[in-house]
């Protein structure tokens, strides 16, 4: 064999040896699109929309971009020196999706109350390792979060909480790998924690299924926002950490997330190529919300619709229907039918009339203080805390907050009003939103009723807190005011179904008064309440939102759903939900 001959086949083989360790059959910017381009990177354009609710922010520098293009496109904000990642602003608390089976292999956290002038500085951040073979030794890292299931005592142990005042020089918490932007950091060998990061119970070593919630975006200041950054594995040394001041992994290069990988929406039923990731976010609480003179467009996302192996009205019922809606004597007052959008319009008892705009059942004959239960696993989002010793309403029903003392008011006393909002984490309901309101406390609000800035307020409209992703009859949004992060809520965590969520309260029972003064009543006794309320994911629109995810639907819980009594052994049958109660024997 000549010289020339030898080297053409060393060339060969290098490209071979290159493909054949980095990229398979994977899709990329370095190999070749997918053979299937159906909803590839078909978010992308609603991205760059400004009314988009996540859009693309700051790419990276195209100075650390070792592999691939240079360049993340539009929008062509300048980024920093040194910037490896994509900003994508969205609001606060959105769930952050698992873009790939991967591999959780460390964090750190500087997340403070502020920095400088900006309040909160949000500043967690979590590393992945692909496990896939689609990209062997991937690193998948995102941070400016606010918090995450992934790490169960995170804002809940004093020891894992924000810092007073953001300090680049020290790394609050800390441990297992992440990476900067020429520094591979390994805590414990390259680099030290300055506070212990045991207190925040990070599940390092758990392996995540694309399409898991990983973490909820953060916020800096008023910008709510998170970020991804991505290193690649190539045979190919990456220049920058051959530098002096480098260390780490020296075939590991940062990439520009939009450009160099191939995108698509993810739902359970979604088929990926090979190297195509799932975006970072569920594409249907990304489009733009519709301006009220228009006609809805319809998003061009796939939408997480009702499985067709879940039980319920508009599918079919259990297979076996033992131990199966036994207990209807609970169900009070249903939905309002006119805003019901998906399945049976009527579901609760049937000599109570709604009010217009109920969204919820109330299930009756539930105890003051009494425990209520996760119907299905899912995962803390939001919360709004009206908690009051007594609310004003005119004898007819109407408001009277706004009027003068002495006009025939009655002072409705209690009005427990605390509300908390959840989305399910599981596959037989995905996007699901289930609701519950007028509760007493919850273990999920840990300085409820302990910070003397979270309990209950004198008159209820008064103050009210709000925290996190919330539903209203057509609306939703997340949002966050009055002093909300003094009930320390745990949004983010994740809960098993059957674990106690919150405890029944107390609304005056407005058929039992007694006169106050002339002209105004109190009520006597008192009426517990266990309402609960759902949004289903359904691939049509719902006509009646206004703002908020036009493709999830009011239910009548009683009649949509077949329900079930909780017992750490009992079996459900897929869509079947657990009764929010403790059954009786």
């Amino acid at each position: 064999m000549n010289k020339i001959t030898a080297y053409i086949v060393l060339v060969l083989f290098v490209v071979v040896f290159h493909f054949d360790q980095n990229a398979h059959s994977a899709s990329s910017a370095l190999t070749e699109p997918p053979s299937d381009m159906s909803g590839i990177n078909e978010m992308h354009k609603v991205l760059l929309k400004k009314n988009s609710k996540i859009r693309f922010g700051t790419h990276a520098d195209p100075k650390v971009i070792t592999l691939g293009p240079k360049k993340g496109g539009k929008p062509g904000f300048k980024p920093y020196k040194g910037k490896h990642s994509l900003d994508i602003d969205m609001p606060l608390d959105t769930p952050i999706l698992a873009p790939i089976d991967m591999t959780f292999i460390g964090f750190k956290s500087n997340s403070a109350k502020k920095k400088k002038k900006m309040k909160p500085f949000d500043d967690l951040e979590m590393c992945f390792e692909s496990n896939t073979k689609d990209w062997t030794g991937m690193i998948v890292c995102f941070y400016h979060l606010r918090t995450s299931p992934l790490m169960k005592g995170h804002l809940v142990n004093n020891e894992c909480s924000r810092i007073e005042n953001y300090d680049i020089k020290k790394i609050a918490y800390g441990e297992g790998r992440v990476f900067g932007t020429m520094i591979d950091v390994i805590f414990g060998e390259t680099h030290k924690s300055s506070r212990d990061p045991k207190p925040c119970q990070a599940e390092l070593g758990k392996q995540i299924k694309r399409g898991e919630v990983i973490a909820f975006s953060g916020q800096v200041g008023k910008h709510e926002f998170s970020s991804i950054k991505i290193k690649v594995k190539s045979d190919k040394q990456n220049p920058l950490m051959l530098k002096k001041k480098a260390q780490g992994d020296i075939y590991l290069h940062w990439v520009q997330p939009a450009k160099f990988f191939y995108w698509k929406c993810f739902t359970h039923q979604t088929e990926f190529p090979e190297g195509v990731l799932a975006y970072p976010f569920q594409c249907n609480t990304a489009t733009p919300a519709p301006k009220a003179t228009a006609t809805p467009e319809s998003t061009p996302t796939p939408i997480p619709g009702v499985p067709l192996t879940s039980a319920s009205a508009v599918t079919s019922p259990p297979p076996s229907m033992e131990g199966i809606n036994t207990h209807t004597e609970m169900y009070g007052t249903g939905a309002d039918p006119n805003i019901i959008t998906l399945g049976p319009k009527v579901g609760g008892h049937p000599n109570s009339t709604p009010y217009t705009y109920k969204t919820s059942l109330n299930f009756q004959q539930v105890k003051h203080g009494a425990p209520l239960l996760a119907p299905i696993d899912m995962v803390f989002i939001g919360f709004k805390n009206r908690n009051a010793k007594y609310r004003i309403k005119l004898i007819d029903g109407n408001s009277a907050n706004q009027l003068p003392d002495g006009q025939n008011k009655v002072y409705i006393t209690p009005f427990n009003d605390l509300e908390l909002c959840f989305e399910s984490s599981s596959p037989d309901w995905p996007g699901m939103i289930i609701c519950t309101y007028h509760l007493s406390t919850s273990p999920l609000l840990l300085g409820h009723n302990q910070n003397p800035d979270c309990g209950e307020v004198e008159e209820w409209g008064s103050t009210v807190q709000v925290q996190g992703h919330i539903f209203y009859a057509v609306d939703d949004y997340s949002q966050e005011n009055g002093n909300a992060r003094s009930c320390e809520a745990l949004i983010g965590h994740s809960i098993k179904r059957g674990e106690v969520i919150g405890f029944a309260g107390s609304v005056g029972h407005p058929r039992s008064l007694k006169e106050k003064n002339e002209g105004e009543y109190i009520t006597v006794g008192t009426n517990p309440q266990a309402p609960f309320r759902f949004k289903v994911s359904h691939t049509s629109e719902n006509p009646t939102v206004q703002k908020g995810n036009r493709y999830l639907h009011w239910v009548q819980p009683g009649s949509f759903f077949y329900w079930k009594c909780y017992t750490p052994d009992t079996h459900f049958p897929s869509g079947v939900l657990a009764y929010p109660f403790k059954c009786n024997k």
